[in-house]
């Protein structure tokens, strides 16, 4: 009977050592998933960080060039009856 249950915790204990094995190995690759997937998310934000920006510098010349147009309509108009 002894033999039984020496048999039986040492096949108990295999089984948890398999586990725990197991658990270590599924929470390092869900450790390496989280890493890259916080490195596409920072990747992403710079990405998106350098799209606002340019987006930011396009709108300020868009804005420059309306008031040149705006300074030279003005001006033409302006002219215009001097001219005549």
């Amino acid at each position: 009977m002894a033999i039984g249950l020496l048999l039986g915790w040492l096949i108990a204990s295999l089984r948890a050592q398999q586990h725990g094995a197991q658990h270590e190995t599924d929470l390092r690759l869900l450790e390496q998933s989280l890493q890259q997937a916080q490195l596409e998310t920072a990747s992403r934000q710079e990405t998106l960080q350098s799209h606002e920006q340019l987006l930011r510098q396009n709108d300020l010349e868009l804005r420059t060039l309306h008031s040149q147009l705006a300074a030279g309509q003005e001006e033409a108009a302006t002219a215009q009856p001097l001219a005549q």
